[in-house]
């Protein structure tokens, strides 16, 4: 092996492309690996829309019957493609000699399996402990919890490199491989400076000069958007503010809708749908007050780095995902409960100097530690250990 040119295979169980979290996440990885010299082919499910880009070749493994998309988080149509995926694997790593095999998620099981029958340098990303997350989700697997994740942690031991999302997660794996073998990769933002005519007037949708809080990303549970809603219904109807939740699929906005009109709050929020990705900044930059009322989690939603950027004061819950990255100097965080969030939207809206304070002393950082150079130099310094640790047992090999 030599830091030169690695053929690299990328095993990625996500719809590719779409504009979510890991998939765009799975886009900067291979982009960057190229960027290095590399040559990658990206293994990915039949979903989301083709790519191109200098040294990428984008394979897709076979379509499940009956399954037409897969949503975010585990699911059975996810499993289902993820069964669909592992011939198409075998074959690429049966039939091409790659120099690494980089797995995504629960890629890492198979990928692991192949490492051990062909010696192929095994590299690990990791943005999530996976039997935490399936037991989670399906609450009868609990009383395997233990099996499952002994069974993950073996998987983890044939990596010769892992990239976890974030120090705890980096945290959890150092007892399976070694201290020199584990690099902290974060994501960073993916929104664009504000440029230009905003495509969605958030003031001209809320008809209101009043102050605008803003949330985007996915409506799933876990997202926190209900208990948001709540602590808008503990706010009362004075409280000079409107809120406005964009994203989500028609069914998800239908659900949220029913609960505001429960609430008493539908003239309070609004819920426009989806917007593309490269409109997150003018949107952001339109706020007063961005949003993160997520409810667990270790790994940092991919959005908190562009709220950092924007330079708009953020209020999150004060769990691991958030406060791994943020701390009361870049956040107002508060309990995971209606009351923590409506005392801290309270206390940002009576306080401008508090918003802008915190507003620009974490856009400082994620302008610091967030960004995609600093993405790259990370994912480089990752590799050339690689090269260092792996080249010597190539060679007697």
């Amino acid at each position: 092996m030599t830091p030169s040119s690695l053929r690299i295979l990328v095993v990625a169980p996500q719809p590719f492309m779409v504009e979510r979290g890991t998939p765009m996440a799975v886009r900067f990885l291979v982009e960057a690996l190229c960027d290095l010299g590399h040559q990658v082919d990206l293994l990915a499910y039949p979903m989301g829309d083709d790519i191109a880009y200098p040294g990428l070749r984008l394979l897709r493994s076979p379509r499940p019957p009956l399954v037409r998309e897969v949503g975010v988080g585990i699911s059975l149509g996810k499993l289902a493609c993820d069964a669909w995926m592992m011939p198409k694997l075998f074959w690429l790593m049966l039939c091409k000699r790659y120099d690494v095999v980089h797995a995504v998620e629960e890629a890492l099981f198979p990928a692991a399996l192949w490492s051990a029958l062909r010696g192929t340098p095994l590299v690990y990303d990791m943005d999530s402990c996976l039997s935490e997350g399936v037991t989670g989700k399906w609450r009868f697997l609990s009383r395997i919890r233990s099996l499952l994740r002994r069974v993950e942690r073996l998987a983890i031991r044939r990596a010769s490199l892992v990239l976890p999302v974030c120090p705890d997660l980096a945290e959890l794996v150092m007892t399976d491989v070694s201290a020199e073998a584990v690099v902290v990769l974060p994501d960073f933002s993916v929104a664009s400076e504000p440029q230009g005519i905003p495509s969605m007037d958030l003031r001209g949708l809320a008809k209101s000069h009043e102050a605008l809080a803003l949330y985007v990303g996915n409506l799933g549970h876990y997202q926190g958007i209900e208990l948001l809603l709540e602590a808008v219904a503990l706010l009362g109807p004075d409280m000079p503010c409107k809120f406005v939740i964009v994203g989500g699929p028609e069914d998800a906005r239908g659900r949220l809708e029913l609960l505001t009109e429960q609430l008493g709050i539908a003239d309070r929020v609004l819920l426009p749908g989806p917007r593309p990705v490269e409109q997150l900044g003018i949107l952001m930059a339109q706020a007063d007050i961005l949003l993160s009322p997520r409810l667990e989690g270790v790994n940092t939603p991919m959005k908190v780095y562009a709220y950092m950027q924007s330079g708009v004061a953020l209020l999150a819950t004060d769990i691991r995902s958030h406060s791994q990255v943020l701390d009361h100097t870049t956040a107002e965080l508060v309990p995971v409960t209606p009351d923590g969030l409506a005392a801290g939207i309270r206390r940002l809206l009576a306080d401008p100097d508090r918003r802008r304070q915190i507003g620009e002393s974490a856009r400082q950082l994620a302008l610091r530690e967030y960004t995609p150079a600093a993405y790259r130099r990370r994912l480089a310094g990752a590799y050339a250990g690689l090269i260092a640790r792996v080249s010597p047992k190539s060679a007697s090999a």
